[in-house]
């Protein structure tokens, strides 16, 4: 079978790491994969077993024509390489995908809670409900990787429910190798990985992170991902002093070293479609904290309903109240964030509670295993 994978670029991310394990399984099965990448992607840090080839799309055009024209080409891409079916990643290669269209079976992905993405609907027309939900039915499956995310399809975009597969995103073991590096970050370190943009809210982990230290002086928090708010999060860290317990790393393609060493893994994303990162620490034994965010973390930690004021102890993590804002350091900490500081500071003191949940996150991370997740995606590549 030939199988093609459409996505912009294979860059640090969440759906371009997603992308390379599904290809690489398809690969290992003996199948050809091709992964039709945009002329202005950057360069590929993962692993990628199949074919990578350099389209002349050009993506971020926000264009309806551009569309037609990416489509244009990527319908003679298909039939060049006798694609038998097409796996897109993100919106504007989901368009692309189903546009494009021929002999081959369209199966889109979508990689974010759609209707928290504010920002993205009032810049770009490709998050128009009305035209998601013109296009996306002419898919022939569209994967959303969570009961919330295809609660939203169906009801609130109108995608036909028989064309929604809640498939999460397959974490495959990380090796751990050993490394003899000393570790300078201390006994008490609390990590966050994701990219430094503002969905990730890396500021509200380090307003909160101010009110550990207050009781746990020694309290580190290293902060992996690179990305446009770099800048932003430093003069943060310096305006709240800091510079001595808060230290951006930068992106990390082995995390595998900082996740062993680390006490909390803590995210405070204002939604998270499906957080890899999360589920990759829990797979370590790494205990979780998790802002109370629309999407993927409720789901996962497998928390009681909603409760806005207080801390939420799930059978594999712990929630707190959801949070979504631009604070800075001039302006008080919210209750939210106290909130979080008193979450996060009872799991580096409390080593009951800590091992209970280092168990209990080791047992979740089983259920996202490569091998029981690509199962389903078997199922219906292969009808």
């Amino acid at each position: 079978m030939n199988i093609a994978i459409l996505i912009q670029e294979l860059e640090g991310g969440g759906a371009e790491r997603v992308a390379s394990l599904i290809g690489n399984y398809y690969i290992e099965q003996g199948h050809n994969v091709y992964y039709f990448i945009s002329k202005n992607s950057k360069k590929c840090v993962y692993e990628v077993k199949g074919k990578i080839i350099r389209t002349e799309i050009v993506a971020n055009q926000n264009r309806v024509m551009a569309l037609f024209e990416a489509a244009s080409i990527m319908r003679k891409y298909k039939k060049s390489y006798k694609i038998d079916v097409s796996i897109s990643f993100m919106e504007e290669f989901n368009y692309i995908n189903i546009l494009s269209k021929g002999r081959d079976t369209i199966i889109t992905r979508i990689c974010t809670i759609l209707s928290q993405r504010e920002e993205l609907r009032k810049t770009c027309f490709l998050y128009n409900k009305n035209l998601i939900r013109l296009f996306y039915n002419h898919a022939d499956k569209v994967i959303v990787m969570t009961d919330y995310a295809k609660n939203e399809m169906e009801h609130l975009y109108g995608i036909k429910r028989k064309k929604l597969v809640k498939i999460p995103n397959p974490i495959s073991e990380l090796k751990m190798q050993e490394n003899t590096a000393e570790w300078i970050y201390g006994p008490n370190t609390v990590i966050c990985v994701g990219r430094l943009e503002n969905v990730k809210q890396h500021h509200i982990a380090i307003r909160a992170f101010s009110t550990v230290i207050q009781k746990i002086p020694d309290a580190q928090m290293i902060i992996l991902g690179r990305g446009p708010n770099k800048s932003k999060l430093n003069s943060l860290i310096k305006n709240l002093h800091l510079e001595n317990h808060v230290f951006l790393l930068g992106f990390q393609k082995d995390i595998s070293y900082y996740l062993q060493n680390a006490k909390v893994f803590l995210m405070t994303s204002y939604t998270e479609g499906f957080p890899n990162s999360m589920v990759e620490a829990m797979s370590t034994g790494l205990s979780v904290i998790s802002i109370d965010s629309p999407g993927a973390p409720r789901e996962i930690l497998k928390a009681a309903r909603n409760s806005t004021t207080s801390i939420q102890y799930g059978a594999y993590g712990v929630i707190t109240p959801y949070i979504k804002n631009h604070y800075m350091a001039k302006e008080p900490i919210t209750h939210e964030e106290q909130v979080l500081g008193q979450a996060i500071t009872e799991m580096l003191v409390n080593d009951t509670l800590r091992e209970k949940y280092a168990k209990a996150a080791l047992k979740r991370a089983q259920m996202y295993h490569t091998e029981k997740v690509m199962a389903i995606w078997n199922k219906i590549i292969n009808t």
